[in-house]
């Protein structure tokens, strides 16, 4: 019985290399972005934190200028960090998604041919029975005719 050789042995493991490379890099920006979406909470946390405390120094029943005005600008500071880190949030939402599509796109070029080297296995698998069962049918049909 012959080997199986697939002709497109040498894409396949192109193909299965690039498929592995391409979810790697899925999952190094999913990681990015879950530390995008952590920076972003720790900020919203620290605006409403900052808000709470303008709140507390406005109501107060001595009012000192100096720390009200650091708490509004410190409120506006985070307020614009918060802004810039829901921008690189969604930055990295989309080059995730980005990502999908690229190893979802590599995924199906390496299954297609997978398909085909199982085709053609099944195929050569056939083709050796075919063989096998012709080499038989002549060592039958001498071994008949020696005996006449």
């Amino acid at each position: 019985m012959a080997l199986f050789s697939f002709r497109l042995q040498r894409l396949l493991k192109y193909r299965c290399s690039q498929s592995e490379e391409d979810q790697k890099e899925l999952v190094r920006r999913r990681w990015r972005l879950a530390e995008e979406a952590s920076k972003t909470a720790r900020l919203e946390a620290e605006l409403g934190y900052a808000a709470e405390q303008w709140r507390k120094q406005s109501r107060a029943a001595e009012l000192n200028l100096h720390l009200l005005e650091l708490s509004s600008e410190y409120f506006r500071w985070v307020n614009r960090s918060l802004g810039e880190q829901r921008e690189l949030e969604f930055e990295s939402s989309r080059l995730v998604e980005e990502q999908e599509e690229t190893a979802y796109r590599s995924w199906r070029r390496r299954r297609v041919l997978e398909l085909l080297q199982e085709r053609a296995r099944g195929e050569h698998g056939r083709q050796e029975k075919l063989k096998e069962r012709r080499f038989l049918d002549e060592v039958t049909l001498y071994s008949f005719n020696r005996r006449d």
